[in-house]
């Protein structure tokens, strides 16, 4: 199965973002679809840039409550967001061109540190409302999040028990600095699963830079892949074991001790 990290289909200026955006049912996510399907594989895309479409919306609703095993959330009022033209979605393809899962990412990005870095991704971005598992890949189950999602650890919390936790990411290079592999570890810990963050990496314009450091963190917090900014890109292999995932929680039954 191939991670590929958040916004993998392009990053741009906040005008061109808006009328780039599209469908999963356009013409450039069925290329994506068809990408799976001719190379007989599995395909975590980590951050598209879906425009809304009611009508659509409503019709890959339906579909995804039948064939999807999903966790429902109710997001408070406040957090949802209606100037927003597009979703920030992670999409898992399965290697028949299927999709087998979609979360919509639910934290959104705005953050102004002076002379650093300012987004504000609610400008673009609808938030959605729905905490995503992606049951019964080749690899396990899949509990999905998007960059910023990592540093809200009821997220993943509420879709346990899973085998794998997700963070594909664009994150700043500020605040990647200071907080990137840690908030994996502690994610992937506390879960004891393992946490797989697929990450952009250099510099996208003037006014922003992608930390990088694509991560694969196992279920004991031991970073297995961490892919170095001056090495990218790359591609990095790591094989998931799932004897690991049943030992960690075996002598550390953190499941059993949960009181709230």
């Amino acid at each position: 199965m191939v991670f590929l990290p958040e916004a993998f289909d392009y990053i741009g200026q906040k005008k061109e973002t808006i009328e780039y955006a599209s469908t999963l049912k356009g013409d450039i996510f069925e290329k994506y679809k068809k990408l799976a399907k001719e190379n007989k594989i599995w395909i975590s895309y980590g951050g598209f840039h879906e425009r809304k479409h009611e009508e659509e919306e409503e019709e890959e609703e339906q579909k995804e409550e039948r064939k999807n095993e999903e966790i429902k959330h109710t997001i408070k009022e406040k957090e949802k967001n209606e100037k927003g033209t597009y979703y920030n979605t992670h999409v898992i393809v399965n290697d028949e061109g299927g999709i087998e899962a979609k979360y919509r990412k639910i934290h959104l990005f705005d953050i102004n540190i002076p002379n650093k870095v300012t987004l504000k991704e609610s400008d673009t971005t609808i938030g959605g409302n729905k905490v995503v598992v992606a049951k019964n890949t080749p690899i396990g189950d899949i509990g999905m999040g998007i960059c910023y999602d990592v540093r809200f650890p009821e997220l993943y919390r509420k879709q346990q028990p899973v085998d794998i936790i997700t963070a594909p990411s664009a994150f700043t290079k500020t605040t990647g600095e200071m907080h990137w592999h840690v908030l994996l570890r502690a994610r992937a810990i506390e879960n004891q699963a393992y946490m797989i963050a697929a990450a952009q990496t250099g510099k996208h314009s003037e006014k922003r830079e992608s930390y990088g450091h694509s991560l694969v963190v196992d279920p004991t917090g031991k970073i297995i892949v961490d892919i170095e900014p001056e090495k990218s890109p790359a591609i990095a292999y790591c094989y998931i074991d799932k004897e690991l995932i049943q030992k960690t929680r075996t002598t550390m039954p953190v499941y059993e001790h949960r009181r709230i």
